[in-house]
């Protein structure tokens, strides 16, 4: 990360992801969650949106981030049938939850070291330009501070037509 032609500080590669999704430049990926087993689970990320809306109330800015996403079923480790409704949002949830995180952990990064790096501000003046010129010269005190709300929306797609695991019949629970 620059500031001024400085080099700052580095992201490391789930905070790249994370700066990624915010940025809207994911285009694939691998997500590794856990299935109700703990379990390793691979999903592939096929499509991915984000949406930003700001807000200025009182000369206090805030953002509200939705990322959007879609994913498949790319690897199982498990013996576990993992393709049924409760599973799959159990493993939808885990992969929001993922995604969460990695987002929220390079906003604190950046907000810790006063670093604009997902272009709020620009975001801000473009969405309110007649605000923005009230809190422009204040922006390096403000965005530390600023509260940015993240909401993943995602959604598992496809199971590839699997109906059970690989080692499902070893387990002895094939009828």
């Amino acid at each position: 990360v620059f500031k001024d032609d400085k080099l700052l500080y580095y992201l490391d590669g789930n905070e790249t992801r994370g700066f990624n999704f915010i940025k809207g430049d994911v285009e694939s990926g691998v997500i590794p969650v856990k299935d109700p087993a703990g379990q390793e689970i691979s999903l592939e990320i096929i499509t991915t949106g984000r949406e930003i809306k700001t807000y200025i109330n009182d000369g206090i800015p805030s953002v509200d981030m939705t990322i959007k996403m879609t994913t498949n079923i790319d690897e199982q480790w498990s013996a576990e049938d993992i393709y049924d409704e409760k599973t799959l949002n159990f493993l939808n949830s885990e992969q929001s939850e993922a995604i969460k995180s990695e987002v929220l952990n390079v906003i604190k990064k950046a907000q810790e070291r006063n670093t604009d790096i997902f272009g709020l501000g620009d975001a801000i003046y473009h969405q309110h330009p007649g605000k923005w010129k009230d809190i422009e010269d204040k922006w390096e005190e403000l965005f530390p501070k600023m509260k940015i709300n993240v909401n993943v929306e995602s959604k598992i797609n496809r199971t590839y037509d699997i109906k059970e695991p690989n080692q499902y019949e070893k387990k002895g629970k094939k009828q």
